[in-house]
């Protein structure tokens, strides 16, 4: 069997080394001179030279946000400067980031005052839900326009108790409606 290797680095020394890529038991290695964990750099990263301070700058940026050197990994900025622009431009969402930037859009306004859209806020690391100035909750009744026609529905934003889902509405049958930003929703009326 072929062990390969991977590289990895210690920002503080400036070192890179090359460590088997099967670590039995370890989630870092630590550096041999100065004791301090490395961080992996992936296959194809070759290391600046020590007193390139900018360099190693760059690398260590965007290897704490997420971008390992590999063959085939793209390209990556060549100096320190175009390292913000990169990161903005290359921004890697949770599928929970996605939806509050597809929130954050603004919605055309509705012709009723009694409806409207569903607007979403970061609020103590969650996001909370409001229609037309009240907070939506996870089993709150709503009127949903669907399919031309107003329908009673539960909104749900919990998940199954092990990871979150996207927020959707639970129609009487059973069927399930994903929130869009651009669905009209009303409170019931009694």
């Amino acid at each position: 069997m072929t062990v390969t290797s991977m590289k990895w680095a210690c920002f503080d020394c400036r070192k890179a080394f090359k460590k088997p890529d099967l670590m039995p038991n370890l989630e870092v290695y630590i550096c041999p001179d100065c004791k301090l964990p490395m961080s992996m750099m992936g296959k194809a990263f070759r290391p600046p030279k020590k007193e390139n301070l900018e360099q190693w700058k760059k690398a260590e940026i965007l290897v704490k946000n997420g971008f390992l050197f590999y063959k085939n990994g793209g390209a990556r900025p060549k100096r320190l400067k175009d390292v913000p622009e990169f990161l903005a431009r290359m921004k890697i969402c949770s599928p929970g980031e996605k939806l509050l930037e597809q929130f954050a859009q603004p919605a055309k306004p509705t012709r009723s005052q009694d409806q409207g859209r569903i607007r979403v806020s970061s609020g103590e690391g969650k996001p909370k839900y409001r229609l037309l100035g009240r907070e939506l909750g996870s089993w709150s009744t709503v009127e949903i326009r669907h399919k031309g026609q107003w329908v009673a529905a539960t909104f749900r934003t919990v998940g199954d108790g092990i990871k979150p889902t996207q927020p959707h509405f639970q129609l009487s049958d059973g069927r399930l409606i994903l929130v869009k930003p651009n669905m009209t929703v009303r409170f019931p009326k009694f």
